[in-house]
C-alpha cells in the first residue's frame, strides 16, 4: 500500500509532543516549524514555533492511521468531504523549501491571485511555483491549496522573476479575458 501525507489535528499547543510521539513509534511526520522573535524587558528570544497551529504531517497508509489516532494529543486527522485530506508530496516540499529559505514566515487564510507564476531566483532555482503571488516589492506569498492557507516571507525584490503574467488585455475600460 502506497504512504500518503495526512494531516493530523492536535490538541492546543500539543504539536511537538505529537510530533515526539511519533518519532518514539517510527512513525514518518513532519513538524514545519517558525523563527519567531520575542522582545523582553531584559532580552531578546527567538523561538521555534509550530507553523501550522494544531496541525503535524504524517506519511502513512490507510492501515497506519489507527495507530496515528492513539498517540497522545492526537484529536483526529483533517477530513474533506468524509474523508481524510490527503497532502501531495509537491507541497510538503514547498513547504519544506519556502520556510528554510524565509526562517521567519506568516500563515493567514486568504486568496491569492491564481494566475500568476513566478520563479524566487535563489534556492528554488529553476522550480516555478504556481498558485504564487507578489503582492509587494518585498512580499511573496505561497498559495497551499490542499491546505486552505498562504505562507508570506519577505524576499528581496532582486530574487523574483515574474514568469507568467496574469492573461488579461485591457482595451479601453472593458476586461476581456
Amino acid at each position: 500500500m502506497i504512504k500518503k501525507w495526512y494531516v493530523v489535528f492536535t490538541k492546543t499547543n500539543y504539536e511537538k509532543k505529537v510530533a515526539a510521539g511519533f518519532a518514539k513509534n517510527g512513525i514518518h511526520h513532519y513538524l514545519p516549524l517558525n523563527c519567531l522573535s520575542k522582545t523582553g524587558v531584559e532580552r531578546k528570544k527567538v523561538l521555534l514555533e509550530p507553523l501550522f497551529p494544531n496541525f503535524v504531517f504524517v506519511k502513512l497508509t490507510e492501515f497506519e492511521m489507527e495507530a496515528a489516532k492513539r498517540i497522545r494529543g492526537v484529536i483526529n486527522f483533517l477530513y474533506w468531504i468524509d474523508t481524510p485530506a490527503i497532502i501531495n508530496d509537491v507541497e510538503i516540499d514547498i513547504i519544506n523549501s519556502f520556510i528554510c529559505e524565509h526562517p521567519s514566515v506568516e500563515l493567514v487564510k486568504s486568496s491569492v491571485n491564481k494566475k500568476e507564476i513566478i520563479r524566487i531566483t535563489s534556492q528554488y532555482q529553476s522550480n516555478e511555483m504556481p498558485n504564487s503571488s507578489v503582492v509587494q516589492i518585498k512580499t511573496i506569498i505561497l498559495s497551499l491549496p490542499s491546505l486552505g492557507y498562504n505562507l508570506i516571507a519577505n524576499v528581496p525584490q532582486t530574487k523574483i522573476e515574474l514568469i507568467k503574467p496574469p492573461h488579461a488585455d485591457f482595451r479601453g475600460d472593458k476586461l476581456t479575458a
